[in-house]
């Protein structure tokens, strides 16, 4: 398998190349949520899923600061890209680059299925 670089918003894919998508730690880092999801959408085929994190900042004990991950908004953007919410998660564990507030911050993951 080749290696390839690419942007999260402009991946260097074709058209339903995967079944499944991840996007750990990066809606809260990418303002156009709409490219986002867009995205994620365009590489997944009828039946895919997407995984992602949301609510970082809630993780790590502290307030919103922008809501870039929000739940709320980033269900009603995926909506808009025919992916719709099937499952809700969460994973622990430390920043080894010193992000965490606390001891095991708990990362909520959402789950899209492309429709």
């Amino acid at each position: 398998m080749a290696f390839r670089q690419g942007s999260a918003l402009d991946m260097p894919f074709g058209d339903a190349s995967f079944d499944l998508a991840t996007l750990i730690h990066v809606g809260m880092n990418i303002a156009d949520k709409h490219r986002l999801m867009a995205e994620a959408a365009r590489v997944l085929p009828s039946g895919g899923h997407l995984v992602t994190t949301v609510d970082k900042d809630l993780a790590h004990g502290l307030l919103r600061r922008t809501g870039a991950d929000a739940a709320d908004r980033v269900a009603a953007v995926a909506a808009r890209h025919h992916l719709h919410l099937v499952g809700q998660e969460s994973f622990s564990g430390r920043s080894t680059w010193g992000s965490a507030s606390d001891g095991d911050p708990v990362f909520p993951l959402a789950a899209y299925r492309r429709a």
